[in-house]
């Protein structure tokens, strides 16, 4: 994908930040699996689990709201913080910004579609 796509994180980090989440998320998976009775029960404890972080692991992951209040509760909070996801995507925007400067054309606020 690095080859087609010209990313500016370098494959090094690449594949030790998709490497480092495979290794968590497999814990978390480990870690259920150890505190349920059989397999059934595991499986059908653990796919809510990481459906949960997966999505809390995407809202926002600048972590801030336009005001900068955070209008989660205090529990989605503290899941969105123990997200392995979060921490993904984070590292890999920090990866691929990193040196960047950011300007704001006028009139495209929304990409290319703002002048469509």
């Amino acid at each position: 994908l690095k080859r087609f796509v010209p990313l500016n994180i370098t494959m090094k980090r690449l594949a030790a930040t998709l490497a480092m989440t495979t290794i968590v998320t497999d814990l978390l998976g480990f870690a259920v699996g150890s505190i349920m009775p059989d397999a059934d029960s595991a499986l059908a404890a653990g796919t809510p689990i990481m459906i949960i972080y997966m999505v809390l692991g995407i809202i926002n992951p600048a972590g801030a709201s336009e005001n900068g209040e955070d209008k989660l509760p205090f529990f989605l909070r503290f899941l969105k913080a123990a997200s392995p996801i979060r921490w993904a995507i984070e590292s890999l925007c920090c990866g691929e910004f990193r040196g960047m400067k950011l300007t704001r054309e006028r009139g495209l606020a929304m990409g290319g579609l703002m002048g469509v």
